[in-house]
């Protein structure tokens, strides 16, 4: 297995590209969400064997040539998650498919509570809390936390990972899946059905690899 460090700083990129995928490809965020791909291909050794590898590989591969025909992307975008698919639009937002009697206020409230522990604000973000792209750059913020204790202060590497475990089973490893099945049904999905397969599978990968790390961290929750 890498370093524990390395090992968070990949998962942290992976989190952010994955969350980047899901926003809006306007002229600001496009070129960002590409480079990010192509300098994330130069990890394929590092993350070559992991089990959400090949989804993943495919997810870069797609996004790095994303600048292609930004037209089609963007109308992807707006068929996919705004308006076309039967059944509804592919909300990206957790408040759509959580049960258990929670309301919109009441989960968007929630995460807005979490993040705030962490010294977030939602404030010029133009995307609610419950946007699986916030959700997933939380994850990602978390990540980076964990990294930099990692050598210095180990008792606080391991709060990291016991809270991006509690906050990854409480909130995208609950709904992703059903966001990820609705995309796969999409007809017109097209690059968002390739994202949908990675974010799903490493989601999976990474709760079962916080799991092991728990169990191997006394300190961890």
């Amino acid at each position: 297995m890498l370093p524990l460090a390395a090992l968070a700083r990949l998962r942290g990129r992976t989190y952010r590209a994955i969350g980047a995928a899901l926003l809006y490809p306007d002229d600001r965020r496009l070129p960002s969400l590409v480079e990010l791909a192509r300098e994330m291909r130069r990890d394929r050794v590092l993350a070559a064997s992991f089990a959400f590898y090949l989804p993943w590989w495919r997810c870069l591969d797609a996004l790095a040539k994303a600048d292609a025909e930004p037209g089609s992307l963007r109308s992807a975008y707006v068929r996919t998650f705004l308006v076309e698919p039967i059944g509804g639009p592919c909300v990206p937002q957790e408040s759509a498919y959580v049960d258990g009697g929670k309301g919109m206020g009441e989960v968007i409230g929630e995460l807005e509570r979490e993040y705030a522990l962490s010294g977030l604000t939602m404030a010029g973000t133009g995307e609610p809390a419950d946007h699986i792209a916030v959700e997933l750059d939380f994850m990602a913020f978390l990540c980076g936390e964990e990294a930099a204790a990692w050598g210095s202060d180990e008792r606080e590497a391991e709060r990291c990972l016991g809270r991006e475990r509690a906050f990854l089973i409480a909130h995208p490893a609950r709904w992703l899946p059903a966001f990820a099945e609705r995309l796969g049904r999409a007809p017109r999905a097209g690059i968002y059905r390739i994202v949908g397969e990675a974010a799903h599978a490493f989601v999976q990968h990474d709760r079962d690899l916080l799991g092991l790390l728990a169990t191997a961290s006394p300190g961890t929750p």
